[in-house]
């Protein structure tokens, strides 16, 4: 025992390897499967996804998905990058997902949105037929609508629509598709023909003859698009689509009555759905009956918070049934966001059209004091305000003033000071040499008429894309009101 642990204390004999070259220095790389870099790339993404580093965490699994070609990984990435508000990113990871499993309908999906949210219909089209193609619901009698409303290139996604359909007759979507573009193209004829010869391929699918409601509807033919509607709820007695369309017919018609046991029965099926209520209040007012406006709207002041849009929609049903007070009452209540400054536009424009134009211009002084992001437009309102009135005078002194004000502010942003007219005497606006570094150039609205609907979705949207007001414009003092209240 001695000698043994004395032979344990004794130098270390030589290792009979150490002599022997290391056979991982000649070894080939490592091109597929899992080494050490790509176990560092996994466990970098799902870390980056624990702590909420959402960007790392999707470029992470897209590389590693590149190694490995596995969509699950894709998929992991397009996950991350929904997280990480990148649309670049989601589009990226989506189309890998895309290249890796063809069968895989929601990339398709999502590549169709992103190209919508970026305007282009081609694109969106190509993917939602790619959709359909998997065996997917590519809903592009949806992105029809959309492309309709936005006013896309139809001819040309027509086209496209119609390859497609010749390639794949069974898929019935792409078909009413092209009879929606046919239709907004002016061929309803060609588009009628289509959704008739589809009637009889599938008798039972209710979209066909919601298509053929709103397409009859749109050519006037009030009677077939309510016999279309009909024949539609007989299939589908409860499709909201149709109970919609076939309200819509009546109203087109002017049967209210009618209209309004059609649009009861949409507002109990949903009752939680505000967007509903304020797209169906907007058809009511486009039929000159605000008081079954008013009846949908007054439940959403009870909501919290309540939608902006139903105090701009409850002053137009006011001001349609001549109360003019309450009109402007709910104008004023609208919160600061999209629909602030034409619903301040409209009250002082009702103000102006019943000779209190005193009390106009104050409200409108007020106003940019409360809201000084919005004092720009405000005081381009006033000035037409003026101007309408042909008080010049008190324009010029007003834009003067504000030039004044703002002399200071403007030359720390390297706008000389506003130069006077050899003519008049009055501001002129800066050349574009004299004005090199303003920030923003928004362009100056005027008062929106009456009708102006700003941010309401139709009601057929979903409620659908939002719709805004196309304000009238003028170059009048345009520049210099910039300056002044920029």
């Amino acid at each position: 025992m001695l000698l043994g642990l004395a032979g344990c204390q004794s130098p270390a004999t030589q290792a009979p390897f150490a002599s022997q070259p290391d056979p991982l220095d000649t070894a080939p790389p490592i091109t597929s499967g899992l080494d050490a870099n790509s176990l560092n790339q996994l466990l970098g993404a799902e870390l980056a996804g624990q702590r909420g580093d959402y960007p790392s965490a999707a470029d992470g699994y897209l590389a590693a998905s590149r190694r490995f070609d596995d969509p699950e990984l894709a998929r992991r990435a397009v996950l991350a990058a929904r997280y990480a508000d990148n649309p670049a990113l989601l589009e990226r990871a989506a189309q890998r997902w895309q290249q890796l499993d063809d069968s895989a309908t929601e990339p398709g999906i999502i590549r169709a949105r992103l190209a919508v949210e970026r305007g282009d219909w081609m694109t969106a089209l190509e993917q939602r037929l790619a959709v359909e193609t998997a065996g997917g619901t590519g809903n592009v009698t949806t992105l029809a609508e959309q492309s309709i409303d936005a006013g896309a290139d139809l001819e040309s996604l027509l086209s496209r629509l119609l390859e497609h359909v010749a390639q794949y007759p069974a898929q019935p979507g792409p078909r009413i598709a092209a009879a929606l573009y046919e239709a907004a193209l002016g061929n309803e004829s060609d588009a009628r023909r289509r959704l008739m010869a589809m009637e009889g391929e599938f008798p039972e699918l209710a979209e066909v003859w919601l298509a053929r409601s709103e397409i009859e509807r749109d050519a006037g033919r009030l009677s077939a698009s309510r016999q279309a509607a009909e024949r539609g709820l007989a299939i589908a007695p409860d499709d909201s689509r149709l109970i919609l369309s076939a309200a819509q017919t009546e109203l087109a018609g002017g049967d209210i009555e009618a209209a309004r046991l059609r649009i009861d029965d949409l507002v109990s099926r949903h009752a939680n759905a505000p967007r509903l209520r304020l797209a169906l209040a907007s058809l009511y007012l486009d039929a000159d009956s605000p008081e079954d406006a008013r009846r949908l709207l007054l439940p959403l002041l009870d909501d919290t918070p309540v939608p902006d849009a139903a105090y701009a929609l409850l002053g137009l049903a006011a001001e349609a049934s001549g109360e003019i007070d309450n009109a402007i009452l709910y104008y004023r209540q609208v919160p600061d966001g999209e629909r602030y400054v034409s619903s301040r536009a409209r009250a002082a424009q009702l103000l102006v059209e019943h000779d209190r134009s005193e009390e106009a211009r104050q409200f409108l002084a007020v106003e940019r004091l409360r809201h000084p992001r919005h004092a720009m437009t405000l005081l381009s309102f006033e000035i037409d305000l003026l101007d309408a009135q042909e008080h010049y005078a008190a324009a010029d002194e007003l834009l003067d003033g504000s030039i004044k004000a703002r002399q200071k502010t403007l030359t720390g942003r390297g706008c000389r000071p506003p130069r006077r007219s050899a003519r008049t005497g009055s501001a002129r606006p800066c050349t574009e040499a004299e004005r090199p570094c303003h920030p923003r150039q928004p362009r100056l609205g005027v008062f929106p008429h009456r009708g102006c609907r700003p941010g309401i979705a139709p009601a057929g949207s979903g409620l659908g894309t939002a719709t805004g007001c196309r304000d009238r414009r003028t170059p009048h003092r345009g520049a210099v009101v910039t300056r002044a209240a920029g």
